[in-house]
């Protein structure tokens, strides 16, 4: 194996890192350039201060306790966990997401979590302006944190 190639798993993990973080990035940038937008157009002081306070909120639980200390490690040991073979290779960043190939406890959450997931972005899409931008901001802000530790810990991971 030449210096450049990596091994199969350590490959399958670098594909779903990839995918997984890709996703983060769509995210990120559609809802942060909302927000940007609602910034743009003109806050009052109370929806300064509810964006402040949902920053804050978001920032903590979501990004912080959910993302950095929960779902990312779980994540990335998903992500090294993947069996050998095309069709897992391939589906690798849906295992590190707990879509497919876990067991039936971890699938469950993976998709009781895309499901709320959807219906929060269905009962947020109903928000006026500017409360729509101002959680959509602080949104945004929760997935870059759980992105830095998304690609903090995998490249921890891969000095291993």
């Amino acid at each position: 194996m030449s210096a450049t190639e990596l091994p199969p798993r350590r490959g399958a993990a670098v594909w779903a890192m990839l995918g997984v973080a890709a996703m983060f990035v769509e995210a990120i940038g559609r809802l942060g350039a909302r927000a940007l937008n609602t910034i743009d157009a003109g806050l009052s002081v109370a929806e300064w201060t509810a964006m402040g306070t949902m920053l804050a909120i978001f920032g903590y639980y979501e990004g912080f306790r959910a993302l950095h200390q929960r779902f990312m490690p779980a994540l990335v040991h998903r992500a090294f966990s993947i069996g050998p073979g095309a069709l897992a290779a391939v589906l690798a960043p849906f295992t590190a997401l707990a879509l497919v190939n876990v067991p039936k406890a971890s699938l469950r959450h993976g998709w009781l979590a895309v499901a709320l997931i959807v219906a929060a972005v269905l009962i947020v899409r109903q928000f006026p302006e500017p409360w729509r931008g101002i959680i959509d901001g602080a949104v945004a802000f929760a997935l870059t944190i759980g992105l830095g530790s998304l690609l903090g810990r995998f490249a921890a991971r891969l000095r291993q």
